[in-house]
């Protein structure tokens, strides 16, 4: 349901156009790790992540000139980061549950592996960046790419209200999901 919402309210193409103008080929792997590995605890979701968050940055690594199969490691790498640190998550509550421990023992233990796993991941993801960065990067296709998005969607800030909505009423431990049904029609 997030990734249709998002979708139709033309987010991803506005993230995907953004992020070809603003992120530096240098930083993008890192900047792909996080933005994921926060969406993902934020939502709960690791495959709404990957189909939302995910996707832009697909396009934004292709665009960028970074390889697909280094810049899908760290976007699935942050989306299962995520989900497993997510008090939100349908697999660490079903593990708490089943356990019988409290849901934020159950994060602080996991912690002691994740947390560690995912700066050595950080690290590398931004040495990697320093090591490819500019070596296929071309502004003609990004301005090409940028183009025929905003050609094709209404590339402003009105899209991202639908992730800035999502976002705040998660933090305000509202349903997100009754939101979003009331936006589907």
């Amino acid at each position: 349901m997030m990734i249709s919402a998002f979708m139709a309210a033309e987010t991803v193409p506005t993230i995907l156009t953004v992020g070809l103008k603003l992120i530096s080929p240098k930083f993008f792997l890192l900047i792909a790790f996080l933005m994921c590995c926060i969406t993902s605890v934020i939502t709960g979701t690791s495959w709404g992540t990957l189909g939302t968050v995910g996707i832009a940055m697909i396009g934004v690594g292709t665009g960028l000139g970074v390889n697909p199969a280094i810049t899908a490691g760290a976007i699935v790498g942050g989306a299962w980061f995520g989900d497993k640190m997510s008090p939100l998550s349908d697999s660490t509550i079903m593990c708490s549950t089943t356990t019988g421990t409290p849901i934020m023992d159950h994060i602080r233990a996991m912690m002691q592996t994740t947390i560690p796993a995912a700066i050595i991941s950080a690290v590398l993801y931004l040495i990697i960046g320093f090591s490819i960065s500019g070596k296929t990067y071309d502004s003609t296709t990004i301005d090409g790419i940028t183009g025929g998005l905003s050609d094709m969607f209404h590339i402003n800030i009105i899209a991202v209200i639908p992730l800035i909505l999502v976002i705040v009423l998660i933090l305000l431990k509202k349903g997100t999901i009754v939101f979003l049904l009331t936006r589907a029609h």
